[in-house]
């Protein structure tokens, strides 16, 4: 029989779609999934800088597949230099390398016409009011302008009225695009929400999607990184012990970069992660073995209760959250809130403290992402 509540309802939907459902507040499980083993603190700090996104990805230019996202955004801004409107979404994962193209964006503006005007706004983690961005525009001038602001879905919150700062920024823009070049960055979670919700991506003219490194991209990303890094730290690639013997010798070649990408989704952060954390030091000096990482399963997932699947996916769609925003979201005490966040610590799949905020933990996202899709969930 159907729950006649709406209570029982929802607690019947998440166990068709989450697996077993358990009290509210229950104690986290006892199973843990395999967090990967951090063990490049042994390395300097230098490989640590070295293996950011940022740096793996660098200007973005010898990444293969990004280079139709950077002609369709180097065509839009040539587009605005004739004269036309132009608002561009720039949409993809926390640690695609977004921010990049935000780089280039700036860099091709001012390559295509030195006299315009260009700002650069970066949203703070409360998210960007409509008054706050008015008071960053430039004054209005004969001079063409350009607005390039990163982590604009920082404006919205999910609860009642937590779409109203970032509609009132997407009004500003709509009334300034005939004279003002927008490029405007979103995490591609918040973004898949709030287009499906509110239909945000009629505000812009072009929406250009980060696309995951390829193997071969990551391989050279990789391998220029490492490259650089000659004479300070010598890296060393040890064949897993599952490999078979006849793939031994191709392994650091090629073989490395595949599994790296399977476990990383292309994700140019959870890449670097994954190799730093599992760098370890050898009898050599200035030496480190990079072994493979695991297969990042979430096929426990399944076990965890609704409280946990549901804070997760808000979660993914936040830069961070402490205990008192995930109380008032999910209409919860702060302590029973923090509970839920603390488990999932223990679990491996969130970092962070009540202070700092908690966030998922990087390498664990696009698998998140990919099992709560799948799930109808996100």
């Amino acid at each position: 029989m159907e729950p006649s509540n709406p209570t029982g309802r929802l607690r019947a939907w998440l166990r068709e779609a989450v697996g077993t459902v358990r009290d509210a507040v229950a104690e986290p499980p006892e199973a843990q999934l395999p967090s990967p083993v951090v063990g490049g603190e042994a390395a300097p700090a230098e490989v640590r800088e070295a293996l950011g996104a940022q740096a793996l990805v660098g200007d973005g230019g010898l990444i293969a597949c990004w280079q139709p996202v950077r002609a369709e955004l180097d065509a839009a801004i040539d587009a605005f230099v004739a004269g036309r409107p132009v608002a561009v979404a720039v949409v993809g994962a926390a640690g695609s390398g977004r921010e990049v193209l935000l780089d280039h964006a700036e860099r091709r503006v001012r390559r295509a016409d030195a006299g315009t005007l260009t700002t650069r706004i970066d949203a703070p983690p409360a998210g960007l009011l409509r008054s706050e961005l008015e008071a960053d525009l430039p004054d209005v001038s004969p001079r063409r302008q350009a607005v390039l602001v990163s982590g604009a879905h920082r404006a919205y919150r999910r609860r009642i009225g937590g779409f109203d700062d970032l509609q009132a920024s997407l009004d500003l823009l709509s009334d300034t695009v005939d004279r003002i070049l927008w490029v405007v960055e979103f995490d591609a979670v918040p973004w898949s929400f709030l287009d499906r919700v509110y239909q945000v991506s009629a505000h812009f003219s072009h929406v250009l999607e980060v696309p995951p490194l390829s193997v071969e991209d990551l391989h050279l990303a990789l391998q220029r990184r490492l490259v650089a890094l000659a004479g300070r730290a010598r890296f060393v690639f040890p064949p897993p012990p599952d490999l078979p013997l006849e793939e031994h010798p191709s392994w650091a070649n090629g073989g490395y970069a595949a599994r790296l990408h399977l476990a990383s989704r292309g994700n140019p952060q959870a890449a670097g992660e994954l190799v730093w954390r599992h760098l370890q030091p050898t009898p050599a000096a200035d030496a480190f073995s990079v072994h493979a990482p695991p297969a990042l399963s979430l096929t426990d997932l399944g076990a965890v209760s609704p409280q946990h699947v549901i804070a997760l996916e808000l979660l993914l769609g936040h830069s961070a959250l402490n205990p008192e925003d995930l109380a008032e979201l999910l209409v919860l005490a702060p302590s029973e809130a923090r509970s839920v966040l603390e488990g999932l610590v223990r679990m491996g799949l969130v970092q962070g403290d009540r202070h700092r905020g908690y966030a998922v933990d990087p390498v664990w996202r696009a698998p998140l992402v990919d099992h709560l899709q799948s799930k109808n969930l996100l």
